[in-house]
């Protein structure tokens, strides 16, 4: 059979896999529902240093840290992040998400702020874009590593 100009064409989509640091019960649950129902990997942690070795260990492009986690808060996650060899999207949790927190999260280096109650589409959109930044960044280091070589 003939292909036509118009034919469909569907590349694999790379998984997604996203670390949450939270100590909140209902943040958890919701997010595991979220993960589930987009079919995310999710691992949890529970503290600042937790949530980097699970990034490291399970080269995680996404990282969603609450806002006023013990240990450091988001601030000592982004720090920690920065250490590993490729550094994942850090999005910071709050229920109480300002303009104020939001440009903080930009200028120190973080992707986005959600919102918590976590909201299904609003995780989707911003967790995918994360993952889409991270994967072009690699690409672009891979190619710049490809090139020096």
């Amino acid at each position: 059979m003939a292909s036509t100009p118009f034919e469909l064409v569907l590349e694999p989509r790379p998984a997604v896999s996203v670390v949450l640091a939270s100590q909140s019960e209902n943040d958890r649950l919701s997010l595991r529902m979220i993960c589930g129902f987009y079919g995310f990997s999710l691992y949890e942690a529970g503290s600042c240093r937790e949530a980097v070795a699970l990034a490291g260990r399970h080269h995680v492009p996404v990282v969603i840290c609450e806002r006023d986690l013990p240990g450091g808060g988001w601030k000592a996650v982004l720090e920690g992040l920065a250490g590993l060899p490729q550094c994942p999207r850090l999005i910071v949790s709050s229920r109480m998400a300002d303009l104020y927190l939001w440009a903080d999260v930009l200028d120190l280096g973080g992707y986005d702020v959600l919102i918590t109650p976590f909201d299904v589409k609003e995780v989707a959109r911003v967790v995918s874009r994360a993952q889409q930044a991270a994967l072009r960044e690699e690409g672009l280091t891979a190619m710049a590593s490809a090139t020096a070589g």
